[in-house]
């Protein structure tokens, strides 16, 4: 049978080439404009998570000391999926300020900072990191010496460098001044636009507050008592950049649940892209009728084209058919040579050729330029080629 259908092929080249291009161009133009309503899709939602501010494409989950576990974390990354790329816990504890004589401001209190994964987002302009605090060096009921940094805007308006030695609560903190920061991008997700860490900043008074940053060790340790009763939060950043149209549905469901269950367990999550993907979905629905529209448009067009080929196929093989039949064939040995002559007519259109020359509009498409970023192959391709 095979060698009867590659026969086939062979005499009948003109006619086989013919529905080959025609059906290659029906793929081709299906699977572009399936490339072109993702290219816009995705566009459509960069632009919008690019204009959310850092706090609105990020989370941010507030609760009790004990909210914060491994279980809600794994909750979280199961939520989140590949979408999921950073979690920042934040610690913060607010100190009553002893006065400081080197000071060019007089501090009403102290607000003490900890991250634990500060490194990646911070310059050190001077000095250096903080250690952890060491409890075996402390002396009676008082802590010992806890080293912190400073930002630098906070540094140049409260006149400290590195070396210098502030306290609080009566003495009972003390922190000494070891290195000067300042954050590498001001609009980076980890700080969701919150640079109080960096900067001075004024109470409920209107005093001055000065803030530090002291080693997530230090936070947490406890002397009989914690040295430092903190809050505790998280912040959780996303990969923005590979967020696909196609996964807003998801992510949307999944953020939701997240939220219903961290509120079992006394969480607040924070954060606007619910919203965001909301939005989302209600601009790009008009855009998706029409591209819709357009593929049904284009899906008729190859029909028709189809059938006044296969009705010109069916009248050359017609004597063929006939001399078989007279011949005493089965059925299925005259079915059998031109279903499988059309099979592979078609997977050559609809996984090679189709595909192929879709790739070679997209990749023209972006030489020459233009913002809508194609990507190669979408998800959806091999379904509409078949």
């Amino acid at each position: 049978m095979i060698s009867i259908t590659l026969r086939h092929l062979i005499r009948h080249w003109r006619l086989n080439l013919t529905v080959l291009l025609s059906l290659a161009l029906g793929s081709t133009i299906l699977i572009s404009l399936s490339g072109y309503e993702a290219a816009i899709s995705n566009q459509e939602l960069q632009r919008a998570l690019t204009l959310a501010s850092p706090a609105g494409r990020s989370l941010l989950i507030t609760g009790s000391l004990y909210t914060f576990d491994e279980t809600l974390y794994q909750n979280l990354q199961n939520s989140l999926g590949t979408v999921f790329k950073e979690r920042i816990e934040i610690r913060h504890a607010t100190l009553q300020a002893d006065p400081q004589p080197a000071a060019r401001l007089s501090f009403n209190g102290i607000d003490v900072y900890s991250f634990d994964s500060i490194g990646g987002h911070v310059r050190i302009v001077e000095g250096r990191l903080p250690e952890p605090l060491h409890l075996s060096e402390a002396v009676g009921p008082a802590p010992p010496q806890v080293e912190a940094v400073i930002g630098v805007q906070a540094a140049e308006q409260a006149g400290y460098r590195i070396g210098e030695r502030i306290t609080a609560t009566n003495l009972y903190h003390r922190f000494k001044i070891v290195g000067i920061v300042e954050p590498i991008d001001d609009n980076d997700d980890a700080w969701g636009g919150d640079l109080s860490a960096f900067r001075i900043s004024g109470d409920m008074s209107g005093k001055e507050v000065l803030p530090l940053i002291i080693a997530p060790e230090s936070m947490r340790s406890n002397l009989l008592k914690p040295i430092f009763p903190h809050q505790i939060s998280w912040r959780i950043t996303l990969d923005t950049e590979h967020i696909q149209s196609e996964q807003v549905n998801n992510l949307r469901a999944n953020l939701i649940n997240f939220e219903a269950q961290a509120g079992t367990r006394g969480a607040v999550s924070t954060s606007d892209l619910v919203h965001i993907l909301d939005d989302h979905q209600g601009i790009l629905s008009p855009v998706q009728t029409v591209f819709f529209l357009l593929g049904l448009q284009s899906a008729v067009i190859l029909l028709f084209a189809l059938a006044a080929l296969a009705s010109t196929k069916d009248q050359s093989l017609q004597s063929e058919l006939s001399t078989c039949s007279a011949r005493g064939a089965s059925l299925w040995q005259i079915i059998g040579p031109t279903a499988m002559e059309a099979f592979i007519i078609s997977m050559l259109a609809a996984l090679v050729c189709g595909p192929g020359l879709a790739q070679v509009l997209i990749l023209l498409w972006n030489r020459g330029g233009n913002p809508v970023a194609l990507r190669l192959l979408p998800g959806d391709t091999w379904p509409i080629s078949a």
